[in-house]
């Protein structure tokens, strides 16, 4: 593992030969740091953690999980991509992070070719959910409710320029709703900001409401 190394939530990627994780595992006993560039809480942050304890068990190595949010993911990602490429730093990704945002944002500084892709880890389906107090238990029913509430009402996301907001824009645009765009800091933030109804519906990742449900 001579080049940064990344983990991704949804992307589907190549797996690093076991070979070299051995040979990487027996000459060098530092801890390894598994940077999540999202919000503590989250479903990625979930996953990195499930990650790290079976690696560190495989390779015999302290695993850290670390969180450096900001900028829809680029933060992080960009810390990565300027730190040595020794191995010991690992990105817990999304197909949002790596896929969407160097289109969406123009302040991007990293590139796809400064990591090293090692495992697709899992897919995250999004579901739109609703605080209990919605008077509606179809799609239908949440499209009619919302038509006789114009302009009072927003749809949540765990992110700007996310598949979450873009869902969101696509059901603003296919029933010709005026809803508008609540971003929370996370998945983790988004399911709190659902339970709590200070957004009353939104497209959140399964792994982040399904105990709610």
């Amino acid at each position: 593992m001579n080049r940064r190394a990344f983990l991704t939530s949804a992307a589907a990627l190549s797996v690093l030969p076991a070979a070299s994780g051995v040979i990487w595992a027996q000459t060098n006993s530092r801890p390894i740091r598994m940077l999540v560039p999202l919000a503590p809480g989250g479903a990625v942050d979930s996953y990195a953690r499930l990650i790290a304890d079976h690696m560190g068990k495989t390779l015999g190595r302290a695993i850290i999980v670390d969180h450096r949010a900001g900028g829809t993911g680029n933060v992080g990602t960009q810390y990565v991509a300027r730190e040595p490429a020794d191995g010991n730093l690992i990105l817990v990704t999304t197909q949002s992070i790596t896929e969407i945002n160097p289109s969406a944002f123009s302040s991007v500084k990293w590139t796809l070719d400064e990591f090293t892709p090692l495992i697709r880890g899992v897919t995250a389906p999004l579901v739109l959910v609703a605080n209990p107090t919605v008077p509606a238990k179809t799609l239908d029913e949440l499209v009619a409710w919302v038509k006789n509430n114009p302009g009072r009402l927003g749809y949540s996301s765990y992110s700007v320029g996310t598949p979450s907001h873009f869902l969101g824009f696509q059901l603003n645009q296919r029933f010709g709703l005026d809803l508008v765009h609540v971003p929370a800091k996370g998945s983790g933030y988004q399911a709190t900001d659902l339970l709590a109804g200070h957004v009353l519906f939104g497209f959140a990742q399964l792994q982040s409401t399904l105990p709610m449900i």
